[in-house]
Formats: C-alpha cells, structure tokens, sequence
C-alpha cells in the first residue's frame, strides 16, 4: 500500500507514485483558484495545504478516492482508516441527496438530526 497523496516519489505495482501523486494533486487544485495559479507557477502544492480543496473536489464528485485493502487479511485497512480520518470531509458537512416522498412530490433534502427518529 502507498499513499500517493502525501508521498511525492517511489514506485508502486501499477505506476510510479511520482506520476499518481502528481495526478492527485492537479485534480485537488483545479477547485480552488489560489491553489491552481500557484500549482502553474511553483509547480507544485504542499499536500499539507490541500485538505480544505481535497474536501471541496470530494463533495463536488470532483474527485472519489480509491483505496485497495483486503478484508480477507487486513491488507490496507489501517491506511484506508488514516485516510477517512485525516483527509475526508466530516458526514454532517455533506451534500445530501434530494428525495421524492410521495408521487408528484416536490424534491426535499434530507437532513440527519441526532434527536429525530427515522419516521
């Protein structure tokens, strides 16, 4: 397992995490101007910057993470577990998804509440 996200350099099965890293990070940019002008002209963004772009590009759909690990052996699992806690945005910060209830009805967001019962 390699992060390609904070690792800069190295190489993995599938391609050099150089290439992967640098990939990651055009994507991370391209939501936020500032980041993407200084991505042109120094050629590079500390990914220590990019955690509030990250979660920009993820709630846009933007961007979707793959992270390979195993249940069968545990393979990755602590990765993937630094990844949802140091780099995805928090589940009450989300764009819920609109719903119908009821034929014809309007289209109604869904907000969760810790004191409201599913009805």
């Amino acid at each position: 397992m390699v992060d390609c996200f904070f690792n800069t350099e190295g190489q993995a099965d599938f391609s050099s995490v150089a290439a992967a890293h640098r990939a990651l990070v055009e994507q991370v940019v391209e939501v936020d101007p500032e980041f993407v002008e200084r991505y042109l002209n120094d050629g590079d963004v500390d990914p220590r910057e990019l955690h509030a772009p990250l979660e920009e590009a993820l709630r846009q759909g933007h961007l979707i993470p793959i992270c390979f690990v195993s249940a069968r052996n545990g393979a990755g699992v602590a990765e993937l577990l630094d990844v949802i806690e140091l780099l995805l945005p928090n589940p009450s910060e989300g764009n819920p998804p609109q719903f119908l209830k009821g034929e014809g009805a309007e289209r109604r967001n869904c907000t969760p509440s810790p004191t409201r019962a599913n009805t």
